[in-house]
Formats: structure tokens, sequence, C-alpha cells
């Protein structure tokens, strides 16, 4: 099977910039949404895929992720333009979460991060969408059909990279 890390594609200065009211809030500590704000410019997207932090999608990306994994659970958070008196809905997706799967081809930098993602194929066969947490640092992945089904949709804010997928004795 094949697999994509989905990361947010560079668009300073062309998108509309979001901002948690409170960055340090985590996904356990919100019962039903969470709010922030946004400075409106109808001249500048409004993408489907925003890493803040945390990572937050449109509605599309959310419906499409839970058609593939049923138990991805959602907090709707509300970004306001007080001024404009405009408000948009995005997704704060809670994932199923490994690091299990890290295979020991992975490559590290300097500080411990990672350089080159590589996968333990059969760690993760029973997801379809997952991340994997590192050093405070999430990695979202999809597999083939998702990254097929974001594509066809037209949806922006992201790219797809594909992830090198190994067996344990490789």
């Amino acid at each position: 099977m094949k697999y994509f890390q989905l990361k947010e594609a560079q668009l300073a200065g062309l998108r509309n910039d979001l901002h948690m009211r409170d960055p340090r809030q985590k996904f356990d500590e919100i019962y039903v949404s969470a709010t922030g704000r946004v400075n409106y410019d109808e001249r500048k997207l409004n993408p489907d895929f925003v890493s803040i932090p945390p990572i937050v999608v449109s509605d599309t990306i959310k419906r499409l992720f839970k058609d593939y994994q049923a138990d991805i659970e959602a907090r709707a958070v509300y970004f306001n333009d007080i001024e404009q008196q405009k408000q948009f809905v995005y997704w704060w997706l809670e994932l199923p979460t490994t690091s299990e799967c890290l295979h020991e081809k992975t490559t590290y930098g300097a500080r411990g991060e990672i350089t080159e993602l590589v996968i333990q194929a059969e760690r993760v066969k029973m997801y379809h969408i997952f991340q994997i947490k590192h050093q405070n640092q999430y990695y979202w992945v999809i597999n083939l059909a998702v990254a097929e089904s974001l594509l066809r949709r037209g949806l922006s804010g992201f790219i797809l990279e594909e992830v090198r997928s190994l067996m344990y004795n490789e």
C-alpha cells in the first residue's frame, strides 16, 4: 500500500491567516468547540488544510476522512472577524496516533526531528488515516485511496509527499 504525508502548502500572503484564541489549548480540553480570529480579506484564499497549530481542516476534508476512518473525533473551531461580521468553521481532528510504526530506516536531523519518514507497512495496514507523534510534532499520513479522493475534490492548502513504506525486515 502507498502512503502519503499530508503537509501544509506554503501560501504565505495568499491565504487568510487564522489564529487560535488559546494556542496552548489541547484537544481533550474542548467539549464541543473552540474559537479563533481571522482578519478576512476576500482577495485571499481560505484553504481546506491549515497548520496553525493545531492542524485544522475544512468541513469537506472532515467528512471525507470520517468516511474512510469512522473513529476520528472532531471539534469545531470557529474563526471570527468581528469587524466584517464573518465566521468560518474549521475542524480540529483527533486522528489515530502511533509512533510504533516508524521503520529503523527513518532518518533524523541534528535536533532529532524526522527528515525522511519511513513506516513499517504491517503496523499501519488497519488505518486509512493516522498521525505519527514524534517529539511533540505530528505527521499526518494517509493511504493512496484517501489521497486520490482529496485530489479529485480540488481542495487547497496542502501538498502530498510520498512516504516510504517497508516491511519490518526490509
